[in-house]
């Protein structure tokens, strides 16, 4: 007998590949100047880092995350795994023994939401190049609907980004926050990349139009974002701008990698390679959006409760 098929939608498949770390995160009234002391409001401590934090907001728009990095054994990577398996982002760590997970050390100040970080990043200790995904990783990768990177683990990074692009390719997005090493090999391979003002091509370091400059790189999609200002986009066919939404900025800590984890959610769940003008602004907005969110609350996990709950809709 026939019926109607009442299956659930499938989640939309994330994969993040790149940085993780541990935050332990400080909040003061004022930023301490040189050789001065400062007593904390606050303390908090969760795993980190760009693609991290990312995932971690996918899982929480209702989307099936996982995590490709770097985390090992000890008592950071226990805590950190701990953080992860909390926020329903799976994990394949391909740490070998004697990887040391970064710690990074962030002061926030409390009166402007601006914050300091110090960390060794990817440098703690030397990860292995990745040559060709094993079955775990094709097996993640051959699944996603989308794939996010942050530029750091460059041979790993390198690595899954032309595999992804020999192979079925889904949208892949590129967090370009900082000039890294890698960006040379990884942003031709990129459908989308998103990144800060502040950031500049190393070939073309004066270069002001970033836009421009991406698209003639190989990206399908560029966009820029400038803090409070208007997100900039373009394709080779179009451009325009997304106002970013305002909010009162309690704790601006890991604002980007939201907004990055939100525009990989929205990406997802629209299911086409190559989004249309129109969904491309709205993607960002809805990116905005939640970024504002993140903005609004102290912490980098608290928020995550502000969040509509797996709906396979988007948040606005």
């Amino acid at each position: 007998m026939g019926g109607e098929d009442t299956a659930a939608p499938r989640l939309p498949r994330g994969v993040f590949v790149g940085l993780a770390t541990l935050d332990v995160v400080q909040r003061v009234g004022t930023l301490p100047t040189s050789n001065k002391k400062a007593t904390a409001a606050r303390q908090d401590i969760a795993a980190g880092g760009p693609a991290l934090n990312a995932a971690v907001t996918f899982a929480a728009l209702g989307g099936d995350a996982t995590l490709i990095s770097y985390v090992g054994e000890g008592a950071a990577a226990r805590i950190a795994k701990e953080d992860l398996a909390a926020c329903s982002v799976q994990l394949i760590d391909l740490a070998q023994l004697g990887f040391s997970l970064p710690v990074s050390s962030i002061v926030v100040e409390e009166s402007t939401g601006n914050r300091q970080i110090v960390s060794t990043d990817a440098t703690a200790a030397a990860a292995p190049v990745a040559h060709s995904p094993d079955a775990t990783l094709t097996r993640a990768l051959d699944n996603c609907d989308i794939a996010l990177f942050d530029g750091h683990h460059q041979g790993l990074a390198q690595s899954l980004a032309g595999y992804l692009h020999t192979s079925s390719r889904p949208p892949m997005i590129l967090d370009a926050g900082r000039w890294k090493p890698s960006m040379p090999e990884l942003i031709p391979l990129m459908s989308e990349v998103i990144c800060s003002a502040d950031f500049r091509m190393d070939s073309r370091p004066d270069e002001n139009d970033l836009l421009q400059d991406l698209l003639r790189a190989g990206v399908d999609v560029a966009a820029v974002t400038n803090g409070a200002a208007p997100i900039r986009w373009a394709t080779r066919d179009d451009s325009g701008t997304v106002p970013a939404e305002q909010t009162e900025v309690v704790d601006s800590l890991a604002a980007g990698d939201a907004f990055h984890g939100a525009y990989a959610f929205a990406r997802a769940t629209q299911r086409h390679h190559t989004p249309a003008s129109g969904e491309i602004s709205k993607h960002l907005a809805f990116a905005a959006h939640i970024a504002a969110i993140k903005c609004s609350h102290t912490g980098t996990r608290s928020w995550l409760s502000r969040l509509r709950p797996p709906t396979g809709e988007q948040e606005r």
